[in-house]
């Protein structure tokens, strides 16, 4: 993709409708379901990376203790590993999702983006 793709996609696509393809595509896919606790950390760019709640970041497992400080601060979670995108989705943290893009969204609507 250049440049000129890759800026008029950024112009067209708002947060809002990057997040409603990514969740229309794991609403659509089944993918491999387990706990976070089952997952295993490994060095970057190899590291498992597992969504946020209430955000649009997504938190990578380099080690055990970040693993278990996800845990700590989020509980032992269910998991949807996305194919297409390949990171693992978090049911349960959707709806705080969701809001947040659309909160960011109207953000960029009244003040812009770089």
């Amino acid at each position: 993709m250049d440049k000129f793709t890759t800026n008029q996609f950024a112009e067209e696509t708002t947060a809002a409708d990057i997040y409603e393809m990514q969740e229309e595509y794991r609403l659509t896919t089944e993918g491999e379901t387990m706990r976070v606790s089952d997952l295993q950390p490994a060095a970057y760019p190899q590291s498992p990376s597992v969504e946020l709640p209430n955000q649009d970041a997504h938190r990578l497992f380099t080690d055990e203790f970040n693993k278990n400080s996800f845990i700590e601060d989020h509980g032992d979670v269910e998991i949807v590993f996305n194919e297409k995108y390949k990171f693992w989705a978090v049911p349960e943290f959707a709806e705080g999702r969701a809001e947040y893009g659309k909160l960011k969204q109207a953000y960029c609507e009244q003040f812009g983006s770089n």
